[in-house]
């Protein structure tokens, strides 16, 4: 991915996000769904997509809600594909329980390089997003 790389604190918060944003049919998403999601406080989660919508990754508006950027969407459809294949990886090709693989791939992704990616990728015969 071209993009400038985000803290794993703010990945986690592009994928709340974007999961929020899916369960009401990519409609716009408010603070306090994702202080509730994330288990945070308001003012923190506003904190954060200030800085998210800084970087030109979400579109804020203080009455209506949020949404991504173009820019924005492609980072974190990024993001969500990386998870999503290191998580196969882990359940399907190593017979990781389900769960554990999910909670495991959540930390890996946030450090994993770009050529053990691209390896993980071409084992599981998926194309490498970014």
């Amino acid at each position: 991915m071209d993009s400038e790389i985000l803290s794993p604190n703010m990945e986690d918060y592009m994928k709340t996000i974007y999961r929020l944003s899916r369960l009401d049919g990519g409609g716009l998403v408010h603070i306090s769904a994702i202080a509730a999601a994330m288990g945070i406080k308001k003012a923190s989660a506003c904190r954060a997509t200030d800085a998210l919508a800084e970087k030109g990754l979400l579109q804020k508006d203080r009455y209506k809600g949020l949404c991504f950027t173009e820019q924005g969407l492609r980072y974190v459809l990024f993001i969500v594909w990386r998870y999503t294949v290191i998580t196969r990886f882990l359940h399907e090709a190593l017979g990781v329980d389900l769960d554990i693989a999910r909670e495991d791939a959540c930390g890996v992704e946030h450090v994993i390089s770009g050529q053990s990616y691209q390896a993980i990728c071409a084992f599981l015969g998926e194309r490498a997003a970014g």
